[in-house]
């Protein structure tokens, strides 16, 4: 099989320089009788790149929400284990007015120093106590109004449905 293989690119190399449009039609009645003995024609062909499609979009649509439900329940399940400080007022000295002190989540852990948001529909921001005593309360205020920033702007949820999106399509 491999030396006809290699007879038949020889041969039709040969007929391409010698008359490409004859190559063409020739390589089109081939696959033509090809697709004939699959039972497919060329006029089912696009109907089927088109079911193929939709069927490659659905499950890219399943694929997704199953990520991003198990990437919510993991986020969830780690915001609840978290162990909170009842009064963030004692650790906080002077937090900036924009920010409301509902939405400022301290939690105990001296050997991390982590600021994040999260929260989807009422984002909140969280803050270590390590971080919190590694911190200037200029730098601290400086952290909180950039978290409030990721609050306003729903950050936490552009990124939800951007990597939607990106499990669907890729």
């Amino acid at each position: 099989t491999m030396l006809g293989l290699l007879a038949i690119s020889f041969w039709a190399e040969r007929l391409a320089q010698a008359n490409p449009l004859r190559f063409w039609q020739s390589a089109i009645a081939c696959c033509q009788e090809i697709l004939s003995r699959c039972h497919l024609s060329l006029d089912a062909l696009p109907m089927g790149f088109i079911w193929l499609s939709v069927g490659m979009l659905c499950i890219g649509f399943l694929y997704a929400c199953s990520r991003s439900i198990r990437n919510l329940w993991t986020t969830r399940r780690f915001l609840r284990r978290l162990p909170r400080v009842n009064s963030p007022l004692k650790f906080l000295s002077s937090p900036p007015s924009n920010v409301p002190l509902n939405s400022i989540v301290i939690f105990r852990d001296d050997s991390i120093q982590w600021a994040f948001t999260a929260g989807f529909l009422r984002p909140k921001i969280y803050l270590s106590t390590g971080l919190i005593q590694l911190m200037t309360p200029e730098e601290l205020r400086g952290v909180l109004l950039h978290e409030a920033h990721h609050c306003m702007q729903r950050d936490a949820l552009k990124t939800l449905l951007v990597s939607f999106l990106q499990d669907v399509f890729f």
